[in-house]
């Protein structure tokens, strides 16, 4: 899979880092292929040294930024384990905050419908949600509502790129653009596809053979003006 990514983007010298998101999941994990639990860990987290050559990418709390140091996947899930360890991810904050019965009232409200919005070009499903958020009452923008979030974000939590990302994936799914097919972990799905579109903000390149993360990604990337390529491996 490597040597079809670095033939995708037409280099050699390819760096794989790893992220939080990535031992957190691996943390999530309850068995893989009728291994047990343990032996399903140690698995992944030896996949992920060995592709990301123990890079790690890193948040710099001081400035919300992500930076690159060697380490192992190890060390991230032996520190993760802890007892003493955070909770939840922020991003995960908004993650179920509203309920599908909610959604369908305020796509209801907008007159929207996924198959419109889904044949609209991403360069305009900004544009075209924002003439219809227009029409109501508070007439906030995409941008206003992701401003209003942050106003209500919890004061211990600093609101970086990747909560920005989360706040687009979170009103395109309100909206009903390339809507996740529902599921009780759905919402926490789509709270991982941002998380890592949030992190590849940081680096050159975002692949994914999710087509629904690229377009939101996308989408995000352009009202931010973040210059990450996206990119599928076919």
């Amino acid at each position: 899979m490597t040597a079809d990514i670095k033939k995708t983007i037409g280099l050699s010298n390819v760096i794989f880092p790893f992220s939080l998101g990535h031992i957190e999941e691996i943390h999530n994990i309850k068995e893989s292929k009728g291994l047990p639990r343990i032996i399903a860990i140690n698995n992944h987290l030896s996949l992920i040294d060995s592709v990301s050559k123990r890079q790690y990418l890193e948040k710099d709390d001081s400035d919300l930024f992500y930076k690159k140091r060697s380490c192992s996947a190890f060390e991230i899930y032996e520190k993760i384990s802890q007892p003493d360890a955070p909770g939840e991810m922020p991003y995960e904050y908004y993650a179920n905050a509203i309920t599908e019965e909610q959604k369908q009232e305020i796509r209801m409200a907008l007159n929207v419908d996924s198959k419109t919005l889904n044949n609209i070009h991403h360069l305009s499903i900004i544009e075209h949600l924002n003439a219809r958020f227009s029409r109501q009452q508070d007439g906030a923008t995409f941008l206003e509502i992701i401003e209003l979030a942050k106003k209500h974000y919890p004061p211990d939590l600093k609101w970086g790129m990747e909560m920005n990302i989360s706040a687009v994936f979170t009103i395109l799914d309100i909206a009903g653009y390339w809507k996740d097919s529902i599921s009780p972990t759905s919402n926490i799905a789509r709270s991982w596809d941002a998380y890592h579109s949030g992190v590849a903000s940081y680096c050159d390149v975002l692949i994914s053979q999710d087509k629904r993360m690229r377009l939101k990604a996308q989408i995000a990337y352009d009202l931010f003006n973040i210059n990450t390529k996206i990119l599928s491996i076919e």
